[in-house]
């Protein structure tokens, strides 16, 4: 269990007071009902139900020519060969086509939900869990989570608040953040203007 107190500071990077955590922090963290809570709501965030008409590609009529014609003797557009109906053939209609009545929705169990969400706010005052959580570089000597007095609200400019992260010396975890890896949505290893050296450099960061 951990210490239920944490400093305050300042925007001078000061500790001038210290506070008591709520009681949240002492739940027993649970990661792995936080990982099953993250992908029931992951899944359940996807696009809404949709689907195809149930008549999709029966509309139009099929007709078999019978024997003797040299062509298998499926459904097809009149005076044509572009097969129709089935799916199993050029023209035809989709084989499996969306339904709305997939279930897009992962349910879960809302006690259980309730510890996730309270694990994982019990895990970000565990120092160790927070650096292995995407490599956060956290100073030692910091108190976690971290909390800072009520007039850092009145920082309205983005130098100003780099400023105070700076004087928590959270400024390299900003830094790390920002010059992260980055993959392009889509085809992401699809290089536009690039070089050879560049294009191998960035093949290297992101694998």
């Amino acid at each position: 269990m951990i210490d239920l107190k944490s400093n305050v500071y300042s925007k001078d990077g000061n500790a001038v007071a210290e506070i008591e955590l709520p009681r949240v922090f002492e739940t027993v963290p649970r990661e792995d009902i936080i990982r099953r809570a993250f992908r029931a709501v992951t899944l359940s965030m996807r696009h809404p139900p949709y689907g195809t008409s149930p008549t999709a590609g029966l509309r139009r009529v099929g007709h078999n020519y019978g024997p003797g014609h040299g062509i298998a003797r499926l459904p097809r557009v009149a005076g044509s060969t572009r097969g129709v109906i089935l799916a199993n053939m050029v023209g035809g209609r989709s084989a499996h086509a969306p339904t709305t009545q997939k279930v897009l929705v992962k349910r879960f169990n809302r006690k259980e939900l309730r510890m996730a969400k309270f694990s994982a706010i019990a895990l970000t005052a565990v120092p160790e869990k927070v650096r292995a959580r995407g490599g956060h570089r956290v100073p030692e000597g910091l108190s976690l989570p971290v909390v800072v007095k009520d007039d850092v609200v009145e920082v309205s400019k983005a130098k100003d608040a780099m400023s105070v992260l700076s004087s928590l010396g959270l400024d390299e975890d900003v830094m790390r953040a920002k010059e992260g890896t980055k993959i392009r949505a889509g085809r992401g290893g699809k290089m536009r203007g690039q070089d050879v050296q560049g294009a191998e450099e960035h093949t290297d960061r992101v694998h």
